[in-house]
């Protein structure tokens, strides 16, 4: 059995504690979904999807070298 539980607000700690679930912004939803259907369309795959927890932002590797990063507020900035 897993060492963590899930929960509707978060997951339980090992140390009993609950901590937030991580949830990205509609804009950033909008934004994510626009550049993954942008990169499937080139037949390129998509290796990394992650959300920052220190900088709520979700950063995606695209094939070996494109890095994505996308804001709380919509904006996208590609590496």
């Amino acid at each position: 059995m897993s060492r963590h539980r899930f929960l509707t607000l978060g997951y339980r700690k090992e140390d009993n504690s609950i901590e937030e679930k991580l949830e990205p912004t509609p804009k950033q939803l909008q934004a994510l979904y626009r550049r993954c259907v942008a990169v499937s369309n080139l037949m390129q795959p998509i290796n990394v999807v992650r959300m920052d927890e220190r900088s709520k932002r979700i950063f995606v590797l695209i094939g070996d070298t494109i890095e994505v990063e996308i804001f709380p507020n919509g904006e996208v900035f590609v590496k």
